[in-house]
C-alpha cells in the first residue's frame, strides 16, 4: 500500500471515529475507534493539508447501518486563488476539484462496504482498503500523561496545543486532549509506529471527535498531518 494512500485513509477514519471525551487526561481509560463511529453527525467536516493539496472530508448522510463520507480534494494554489472559505467552496459545487468520492461504512462492523467515484458515476463493491480500515477500527487510543506532553516556553511549564480553526476562524487558546496508539506489527509501512492525536476538549462547541493534529512517528522521521479548517452543519 502506498504511504500517501495510507495517510489519506488514516485521516478519513480518524475524522469519523474519535469520540466526544469528558474524561481526564490522566485517566487510564482507552477506547476503540470501532465503538465511536455512531457518534458522527451529519454535516460535520474537516479539511486537511498534505503536501500541496487540501482535502475536505464531509459526513454526507447516515442511513443506519451505513454512514456515508464524502472526500473532495483540490490543489492548494487553485483554492487560494479563489479567495473563499472551504464551506463556501464546497456548498457552491467544489469547483476545480482534482478528485471526489464517497465511502459507505457499516456502523455495526466498522467495515467499508463500498465506495463511489463521482467521475465514473459508479459504486465499487469491497474496496481494496477494507483490510486497512478494519485494522484501524480495532486500535485503541490511550491518554498521554502530562509528563510526556510536548512542552513550550522557556520554563517548560506550558504544554503544546495544536491550532483550532472552526469555519475559517482561529479559536485562540483552545485546550486539547492528547492520545496515542500503536499500529500492530503486521509488516506494513505503519507496523509498530506510534500515532498521536489531539482532540478539542470542548465537545459542545466543536466537533471534538475530529483530530486537529495527527502525528506518526518513525515514518521517515515523523509525519505530521495538519487540519486547516473544521465545522458542523455543512
Amino acid at each position: 500500500m502506498i504511504l500517501k494512500t495510507i495517510f489519506r485513509n488514516f485521516l478519513l477514519l480518524f475524522f469519523l471515529l474519535a469520540s466526544f471525551f469528558q474524561t481526564s487526561l490522566y485517566s487510564e481509560t482507552s477506547f476503540y475507534l470501532r465503538e465511536n463511529l455512531k457518534k458522527a453527525n451529519r454535516g460535520d467536516y474537516l479539511v486537511t493539508m498534505q503536501g500541496k493539496t487540501f482535502t475536505l472530508y464531509h459526513i454526507k448522510k447516515i442511513e443506519e447501518p451505513l454512514i456515508f463520507i464524502e472526500e473532495v480534494s483540490i490543489p492548494s494554489l487553485k483554492f487560494q486563488a479563489m479567495g473563499c472559505l472551504f464551506r463556501t467552496w464546497f456548498t457552491e459545487g467544489a469547483q476545480n476539484n482534482s478528485s471526489r468520492s464517497m465511502y459507505a461504512i457499516d456502523l455495526n462492523s466498522g467495515q467499508m462496504t463500498n465506495s463511489y467515484a463521482f467521475i465514473n458515476d459508479i459504486w465499487v463493491e469491497k474496496p481494496l482498503s477494507n483490510v486497512f480500515l478494519s485494522t484501524l477500527l480495532n486500535l485503541h487510543l490511550n491518554p498521554i500523561p502530562l509528563s510526556e506532553r510536548k512542552k513550550i516556553g522557556g520554563n517548560g511549564n506550558g504544554y503544546w496545543q495544536p491550532k483550532l480553526v472552526f469555519d475559517g476562524q482561529w479559536i485562540k487558546n483552545a485546550p486539547f486532549y492528547a492520545w496515542a496508539t500503536r499500529w500492530p506489527d503486521d509488516n506494513s509501512e505503519l507496523s509498530g509506529k506510534t500515532i498521536e492525536v489531539y482532540l478539542p476538549e470542548n465537545s459542545d462547541l466543536y466537533p471534538a471527535y475530529l483530530p486537529y493534529w495527527l502525528e506518526i512517528s518513525g515514518v521517515v522521521g515523523s509525519q505530521k498531518i495538519r487540519i486547516v479548517d473544521s465545522g458542523k452543519n455543512l
